[in-house]
């Protein structure tokens, strides 16, 4: 195999020389909000990378395609073949060489929308070329900001007529977020696949009068773990305009602001959690916790890495909270899960969470009270649907959704004595 690294200074360069400043790729902030939890290399970058390991002045006799699985992270050793890029022992790309010109897109009608005049350019970087317009078209043009490249497809073309004009074809999928693109220029083509990926746009966060009575009427203290983001920020902004209880609230990356006197902030990472929680179980004998705490999400399948994370956050982590609980304690716990285990997906993601819910379920006594909440598909910072950005806000789901109420708020059922 062979190998090399891009150092965020690299990264930082090739965005100056590509004109490519999408934040995901310089942006510590954007890339921890992101589904990948930290910054990304360009995917043009990686591509040509591994052409010129390749030696690129051969393409003549090839046309080479990569897909992109994963992103890849700054500052680590990725190695490759002829078959796959990996980092970390992952494989994060499928090369595919072929000794023929593959066209992807060559029955399709992709519109001209972009022509580029360019001088005269050396022989060796017309690739080089190629690839850093590529980047800017995506990453600053269409689909632009926080847009992903999915695949590139690099063809030498011997029938091209030479031309000093660089033009890009385009044309989005209907009922799907994915652009098909083309580049031609000199003897050279590419295709390249384009995830279109929606800015969440402001949804109404005003909170309805049944959800504020429910928080005022709450008479325990209150602790929210991963209080910082997503719908862990959303429960703590309800349970703030609730002076008469003592609320705990912790965060790790995004911080927290709140003077209010009865609000207690801490800095919990996931090395020293359980470390930091335990004083606070033992001072409160009676307690609300919401566990919100969570690790980026992929729906991938077969990621030993995302395995270990998933079964660390989602399980082994609550049931150490819960048995940390003493006996004479009463307990509420809430658990957030996912609706996306009724459509028997069997990606990582959703198993984690079928194992957790079963477990948690076995562990609901009299003293210990667990609430499991299977969430809809909402907007969040995380939100994981590409294709609907319609959806609603956690809060929003809550003001008109009952079942929500009854289980965020631990309401008693009426029918129950």
């Amino acid at each position: 195999m062979k190998v090399f690294k891009i150092a965020e200074n690299q990264g930082y360069a090739y965005s100056l020389e590509s004109r490519d400043k999408n934040k995901i790729h310089l942006d510590s902030l954007v890339g921890y909000n992101s589904i990948f939890n930290h910054k990304i290399v360009h995917g043009t970058l990686i591509f040509h990378k591994v052409l010129k390991q390749f030696n690129y002045k051969k393409l003549n006799q090839y046309s080479i395609k990569i897909e992109f699985i994963n992103a890849f992270k700054y500052d680590v050793p990725i190695q490759f073949n002829t078959k796959t890029i990996c980092q970390k022992n992952f494989g994060l790309a499928r090369i595919n060489f072929l000794k023929k010109s593959l066209f992807e897109f060559e029955n399709e009608k992709l519109k001209l929308v972009k022509i580029i005049k360019l001088k005269s350019i050396n022989s060796n970087n017309k690739i080089r070329v190629l690839l850093n317009y590529l980047s800017w078209y995506v990453g600053m043009i269409n689909p632009g900001k926080y847009s992903l490249i999915n695949s590139i497809n690099l063809v030498y073309n011997s029938n091209n007529l030479k031309s000093e004009s660089l033009k890009i074809y385009s044309k989005k999928k209907p009922r799907y977020p994915i652009i098909h693109n083309r580049i031609e220029f000199d003897k050279f083509i590419v295709e390249f696949k384009t995830f279109i990926r929606p800015h969440l746009k402001k949804t109404n966060t005003r909170i309805s009068k049944q959800v504020k009575n429910y928080a005022l009427s709450t008479k325990i203290p209150v602790l929210i773990l991963g209080a910082s983001t997503g719908i862990g920020k959303e429960i703590f902004d309800i349970f703030k305009i609730n002076n008469n209880i003592k609320i705990i609230a912790s965060y790790n990356n995004n911080k927290i602001a709140s003077n209010k006197k009865n609000i207690n902030l801490y800095k919990i990472d996931i090395k020293n959690i359980l470390k930091k929680i335990k004083p606070i179980l033992n001072q409160y004998t009676n307690l609300r916790i919401y566990y919100f705490i969570s690790p980026k999400i992929l729906l991938t399948t077969n990621n030993a890495s995302k395995i270990i994370e998933y079964k660390k956050f989602f399980i082994d982590i609550p049931i150490k909270i819960i048995s940390l609980i003493p006996r004479n304690f009463n307990i509420e716990f809430f658990y957030p899960s996912t609706v996306f285990i009724d459509e028997k997906r069997d990606d990582d993601y959703t198993k984690s969470k079928i194992i957790a819910e079963q477990t948690l379920k076995k562990l609901d006594k009299k003293n210990i009270k667990i609430n499991i909440l299977r969430i809809d598909k909402i907007n969040t910072k995380q939100n994981l649907d590409l294709l609907n950005t319609k959806n609603p806000s956690f809060i929003e789901k809550l003001n008109i959704n009952k079942h929500y109420q009854k289980k965020i708020f631990f309401l008693k059922d009426k029918n129950s004595k």
